[in-house]
């Protein structure tokens, strides 16, 4: 009986309150003319999962896009550029959130504040929308965590090399950067 109780409670907490942390496209793929793709720089020290979420705003479906590479392990990521696949839209980023890399599961929500970042966008077909560059950081205090993401210059350029970088195949799709300084 211990043991079917044990087993009710680690379905239910796999089934509440976890991250579906979109996969990042791999850097050979090759470009499907019928998707949009996001991506952004990341930056992530001393934390698990950090997410943004994009919201379709014709269907209200849901895409999470991990600041850094999604690992079973908390580890650190320096300058790297992640990109998923979205269907074509208007998005908004209504949130971002922490979570437990090994479970996925949520830790904390925060509002998006960043009037660039939060403004709508429209994700076209064949086209590649660019948020921004991000460090997402952890702070302990008091035994308390304090989660933070913060944005960091990046010009329209340098934004739309670094994407050609880790994703030579699909580099030279249309290039949109959220924000971005010009």
């Amino acid at each position: 009986m211990k043991s079917l109780r044990i087993a009710f409670v680690i379905a239910l907490s796999l089934m509440s309150g976890c991250a579906s942390i979109e996969p990042s496209i791999k850097p050979s793929d090759v470009a499907d003319s019928e998707a949009a793709y996001v991506a952004g720089k990341f930056t992530r020290f001393n934390s698990g999962g950090f997410a943004f979420v994009l919201v379709n705003q014709s269907s209200g479906k849901e895409y999470n896009i991990s600041l850094g590479s999604d690992s079973a392990l908390p580890k650190n990521v320096a300058d790297q550029v992640v990109a998923i696949k979205v269907p074509p839209g208007m998005y908004t980023l209504s949130y971002w959130f922490t979570y437990g890399t090994l479970t996925k599961e949520r830790s904390d929500k925060h509002a998006i504040t960043n009037l660039a970042l939060s403004a709508p966008f429209l994700a076209s077909s064949g086209s590649i929308v660019f948020l921004g560059k991000y460090l997402a950081d952890t702070d302990f205090s008091s035994g308390r965590a304090f989660w933070s993401i913060k944005s960091q210059k990046i010009s329209e350029t340098q934004a739309r090399e670094d994407f050609a970088e880790a994703y030579p195949i699909l580099g030279k799709l249309e290039f949109f950067c959220q924000n971005c300084w010009r």
